[in-house]
């Protein structure tokens, strides 16, 4: 399938790739790709992937969480005796201190411990103002400093695993200048963090400026605005995505939620 939704390397330095209904490793040898035969994602879409402390890829779709042993050569449905995670629909997944995060479309955080499948589940409270800011969850990453940063659409949520509270920033709530409530990804940049919003639709070979913002975090834990850029997208255009003239760009749009984590990547922000 041409719709990728997901890259991941794992521990081995191999490529992964993730499209609608397809797990695929990158054979650099052969320059080809390997399809994980199976036909448990005959009807699902694959949406992102991990990898944990054993070698183990965790899937996530939208009708909940597979896993898939390399040494076995073995894939499975992750059955959760709870009917927490079941049928599910899990828009990210991320793996951290033996632990797997996993944001959802509507049913929040749900956070699994693989050392004994134990699962707790955060949703939004109308009337908690510490509470997930949404339900719908894009993006999960831990900073250097061991704090959890979730990209939901009504706010870029910070985590406090011991009180087990989330503390929102949104737009025009406070000094910290965001400038949406819709985010995609979160990316940290050595001390900087870059956040990049949903609305972003990069393309191949086209030179379309975005904004975004670049913060540190004070010690009070306020954003401090390290200032605005503007950057031209511009990305290598596969050979079969070349027109008959030659060098001429296409403007194919990259497909999925990877289009623009991997832009980033592929941009060499900094």
């Amino acid at each position: 399938n041409s719709v990728i939704e997901e890259l991941m390397v794992d521990s081995k330095e191999r490529l992964w790739v993730c499209s609608i209904s397809s797990l695929n490793l990158y054979d650099s040898k052969n320059d080809k790709f390997i399809k994980i035969e199976t036909d448990l994602f005959n009807d699902k879409i694959i949406q992102d992937i991990s990898e944990d402390h054993n070698g183990v890829i965790w899937i996530s779709t939208d009708t909940g969480l597979y896993r898939y042993n390399p040494q076995e050569e073995k894939i499975e449905k992750f059955n959760d005796p709870q009917n927490i995670i079941n049928d599910k629909n899990i828009l990210t997944i991320y793996y951290s201190n033996n632990k797997l995060w996993l944001g959802t479309k509507t049913c929040g955080l749900i956070i699994m411990d693989l050392n004994d499948y134990s699962i707790k589940s955060y949703q939004y409270n109308l009337d908690d103002n510490t509470s997930i800011p949404s339900n719908f969850i894009r993006d999960i990453l831990r900073a250097k400093d061991g704090s959890i940063w979730l990209a939901t659409d009504q706010g870029l949520a910070l985590f406090d695993e011991e009180t087990e509270s989330f503390y929102t920033y949104k737009k025009n709530e406070c000094s910290n200048k965001l400038y949406t409530n819709r985010w995609k990804c979160v990316i940290f940049l050595k001390d900087i963090s870059l956040y990049i919003p949903i609305e972003i639709t990069p393309y191949y070979g086209v030179g379309k400026l975005i904004s975004v913002n670049f913060f540190t975090m004070n010690p009070g834990g306020d954003f401090c605005a390290k200032g605005t850029t503007n950057i031209q997208i511009t990305c290598p255009i596969p050979a079969h995505r070349r027109s008959a003239a030659g060098n001429r760009r296409t403007g194919k749009r990259l497909q999925g939620r990877q289009s623009v984590r991997d832009f980033a990547r592929c941009n060499r922000l900094r």
